[in-house]
């Protein structure tokens, strides 16, 4: 009787989430606030794919996969969390609606790309093929080489650093710019081209590395800014290549093929051509042995809700977080010069590995130190203060992101649409884009992607000659003519 009504409760909290972020977005769309539904239309795939049909999947199999954890999932564990989903959810949604702005939206989204706009979407994708064709080119890292991942690491040299930062700052952010010059309309052919390429290199190196979440990133930025700018063949070919791709995701993700390319890289020295044939092999074997089904390999995969009863089991027994991980964040800025014991961003301690990603995957499944997996938004808020905290943090989070669509909707909805996706990348995790996103995350996106991103559209601007003090300061394009200015029916 007890499992019958913890089962119950999930259903009902997993329907609500979906009732409240269907009726949000109903609500941007009524408004004409195409970016604030852009958002949503994202949170709601994200709470679709990774959080309700999860747990849908976990009642209908009577929790098989919470009992191979080592911590003790039970359902009446997951209904809290559940219940703390559905919190943050609603909370998140008045912080983001309540109070904001009805009018003049939709005009100031309509605006064309300026040159300086074009311009700078155009470095940005020079910027992505410099790092994606460097990735291409560069071996394979060792096992020990992926292991270190989030080690504190030190340059050798000045390009060095200058890489690893580009990297870290525009990798991202050239991915949906590339989108958008390939989907606005009157864009320089070669431009258009560098885009395609960009975009073809991020995939490739996602199927040579078994990283799956690259490809779901181009994928669904496509899919979004397709949509978004209402171009329906694109949508029609990006929607036809994420079936043509489902079978691969569990492929992938495959132990075997994890496996056979750990035994090949060794001490390192591995050529990403010459994974290409162990690909195509395991590929083949894979259709010839019965494929894992996709539901089961996503199903394993989208372990966020039950991860997060850890995090309420380590506040429960006096282990939560406090505000260190969002002390890191706010403090990534500072040299390592000036503070060598700084604590990495989202930690809870002055290690690389007390962040909750790493934690939960060492106490709920006994992974290594080194292993990541994903975790929600509104249980790393309980980590971090309880309850009080969760609720708190919900409505802190809908208003920061009320502030972050007001500053995007000053731009041309291309541009606007570039930076909300920036800040929808800053919790990907499980590889989808979403505004439920912790704290410390949002800060660090902020620091990572937001102020490289104003200050390189500052520099390309100001070489331009085309920005006064007054625009800068607003964050206004000029009007100007450009070459991705398309008719006045169908601006972007």
């Amino acid at each position: 009787m007890e499992e019958s009504i913890t089962q119950i409760s999930l259903v009902l909290c997993t329907s609500v989430i979906l009732l409240v972020l269907g009726c949000g977005l109903r609500v941007a769309l009524n408004r004409r606030d195409r970016l604030a539904a852009l958002v949503l239309s994202l949170t709601l795939a994200h709470e679709c794919v990774l959080v309700i049909f999860p747990v849908w999947y976990s009642v209908i199999t009577n929790f098989r996969l919470e009992k191979q954890m080592l911590n003790n999932v039970t359902p009446g564990a997951l209904a809290v969390v559940m219940i703390g989903e559905t919190l943050y959810a609603g909370l998140f949604m008045i912080g983001l609606l309540y109070g904001a702005n009805r009018t003049h939206q939709a005009l100031r989204q309509s605006r064309p790309l300026g040159r300086p706009d074009t311009a700078t979407l155009a470095v940005m994708v020079m910027i992505g093929l410099w790092t994606s064709v460097d990735v291409l080119t560069t071996p394979i890292a060792s096992i020990a080489q992926s292991i270190a991942h989030a080690e504190v690491r030190s340059y050798s040299t000045t390009l060095e650093m200058l890489r690893n930062w580009c990297m870290s700052s525009f990798y991202l952010p050239s991915l949906f710019a590339a989108w958008v010059l390939l989907l606005v309309r009157r864009v320089w052919l070669p431009l258009r081209v560098a885009a395609a390429v960009l975009l073809a290199s991020i995939v490739l190196f996602g199927l040579l590395s078994g990283v799956r979440g690259r490809i779901t990133w181009v994928l669904l930025a496509g899919l979004s800014l397709a949509g978004l700018f209402g171009r329906k063949k694109a949508l029609v070919a990006v929607g036809i290549c994420i079936l043509a791709v489902l079978p691969l995701f569990a492929a992938l993700g495959d132990e075997r093929y994890r496996f056979a390319l750990n035994a090949r890289l060794g001490a390192g020295g591995l050529s990403q051509k010459s994974v290409l044939p162990l690909l195509l092999d395991h590929l083949s074997s894979t259709a010839a042995l019965a494929p894992r089904p996709v539901v089961e390999a996503l199903m394993n995969r989208a372990m966020g809700p039950r991860n997060s009863v850890a995090l309420f089991q380590f506040y429960d027994h006096g282990e939560g977080a406090s505000y260190r991980a969002v002390l890191s964040s706010i403090c990534l800025p500072i040299p390592r010069v000036f503070w060598e014991g700084k604590p990495p961003s989202g930690s809870a301690d002055e290690t690389p590995y007390g962040g909750a990603m790493y934690r939960v995957m060492a106490y709920s499944h006994g992974s290594q130190y080194y292993v990541m997996g994903p975790f929600l938004a509104s249980a790393h808020a309980y980590w971090e203060g309880g309850w009080p905290w969760l609720l708190l943090t919900a409505v802190a989070t809908g208003a920061i992101w009320r502030l972050i669509l007001r500053c995007c909707s000053a731009q041309p909805l291309s541009l606007g649409a570039l930076f909300a996706l920036v800040f929808a990348g800053a919790f990907l995790l499980d590889g989808f884009y979403t505004a439920f996103a912790p704290t410390y995350a949002l800060i660090r996106a902020f620091w990572l992607y937001g102020v490289p991103l104003f200050c390189l559209r500052w520099i390309v601007t100001t070489i331009s000659g085309l920005r006064s003090t007054g625009n800068l300061l607003s964050l206004s394009s000029p009007h100007v003519p450009s070459l991705s200015a398309v008719p006045t029916k169908r601006r972007f």
